[in-house]
């Protein structure tokens, strides 16, 4: 999302510019009760994140697997790679018909792993005092979750090659449903990226402190 780039473009700036002019930003001085709240709310929001980037198959720079897949001269892990590796895996559970449920039943699982996400997200956005770390977190799961829709689409397609029963309708439909998972996310990344903007010119733009300035000249 553009806006969320310029965003942090905008905040490193501004960190940029407090460090060069000698600033003094104090964050909870005399409220430990607010920053361990806050500190409990960035957990939260690291814990959904990791939810929704755990997945059944091999990420695309998992070296391990790279070595024991066909493409060995591929610097990534594949698509292809990744839906062959977990229909696989979901054949040994049980009768080969029976992977399209589970693949519905996966999917579902990481729908609500997304829908936690977008909750963890929003709670950051109303803490205390996010930080632009917490944006990236998401941006990160983000980029996660599209890969994640892209393979159970695949799956889905590939059981349909194969003939097992896989509804082109089924198929749209879940993908809708990752496509709204993803901009739920998206605009819960633009509202907390929104919250540290505004907490940094708001930071940034108090005045200065009086022992600061005694005896610079």
């Amino acid at each position: 999302m553009r806006r969320i780039l310029r965003l942090v473009c905008v905040g490193a700036g501004a960190v940029l510019v407090g460090a060069l002019s000698g600033c003094s930003t104090v964050l909870f001085s005399d409220n430990g009760a607010a920053e361990r709240s806050a500190a409990v709310e960035r957990e939260a929001l690291i814990d959904a994140a990791a939810a929704v980037s755990r997945t059944k198959w091999p990420a695309p720079d998992d070296a391990s697997w790279q070595s024991r897949i066909a493409h060995l001269g591929s610097e990534h892990v594949s698509k292809s790679d990744a839906v062959e590796v977990y229909l696989a895996s979901l054949a040994s559970l049980g009768e080969a018909g029976t992977r399209y449920d589970l693949v519905l039943a996966d999917a579902g699982e990481h729908l609500k792993a997304a829908d936690g996400l977008a909750r963890a997200a929003a709670n950051a956005a109303n803490s205390v005092r996010p930080v632009m770390a917490d944006v990236s977190i998401v941006e990160d799961a983000i980029g996660d979750l599209r890969y994640t829709r892209d393979i159970y689409v695949e799956c889905l397609k590939t059981l349909a090659k194969e003939g097992e029963p896989a509804p082109a309708g089924n198929v749209r439909a879940l993908k809708s449903q990752f496509d709204d998972a993803i901009k739920a996310l998206g605009d819960v990344a633009d509202e907390l990226a929104d919250r540290v903007a505004d907490d940094r010119t708001e930071t940034f733009a108090g005045p200065p402190q009086r022992d600061r300035l005694n005896g610079s000249l």
